[in-house]
């Protein structure tokens, strides 16, 4: 059964039922022009077969795949990173995404870009190096403040983004952590 909360409303003026939900960001609507209940049930019934379609097992939480990443970094990570990192997550990624679900590749994903302004937040940038030195920069709280072209150049993809990071409570505006491979 479908996760609807809301339920079909009569619309006198167009003489129908109608009810809209949303199912990962598409928003569709759904209408019955039989009176009475008999036409709210089925436009409820229509709304919830749509929010069942294409439900698998195959698809997780994002929690769930937070939490296979803190194995990963709780196995090459010091101490004080691991520290650094659950806080992230429990302060600032979860809260907003760990209820998403993520979607099995061979259904595709769908990236939607927009200038929207988005709200400060944590950054967490991971890159190999020379010789397979990891180095990754958290950045604590910071707002994109430029967004130049993308850029595809020998398989790699370039995102030219401008951050403007904001001291914390210490002064600091990012960390970085670099170990060697295996450490």
């Amino acid at each position: 059964m479908g996760l609807r909360t809301n339920t079909a409303v009569w619309l006198p003026n167009q003489n129908r039922w109608q009810i809209k939900v949303q199912k990962d960001g598409v928003r569709r609507t759904f209408t019955s022009t039989k009176t009475g209940r008999t036409g709210q049930r089925e436009a409820n019934r229509k709304a919830d077969a749509w929010l069942d379609e294409g439900i698998s097992s195959t698809t997780k939480r994002c929690a769930d795949v937070w939490a296979e990443y803190m194995i990963s970094v709780k196995a090459t990570g010091g101490t004080s990173n691991i520290e650094q990192v659950e806080k992230f997550g429990r302060n600032y990624i979860l809260p907003v995404i760990g209820a998403r679900r993520i979607g099995d590749l061979t259904t595709g994903i769908t990236v939607k870009a927009n200038s929207k302004e988005q709200k400060d937040c944590c950054w967490v940038v991971e890159m190999i190096m020379k010789d397979d030195v990891n180095k990754r920069i958290v950045i604590p709280d910071a707002a994109v403040t430029s967004v130049g072209d993308i850029t595809y150049s020998n398989g790699a993809v370039g995102y030219n983004t401008t951050l403007t990071a904001v001291p914390d409570t210490s002064g600091n505006t990012h960390y970085e952590y670099i170990t060697a491979k295996g450490a």
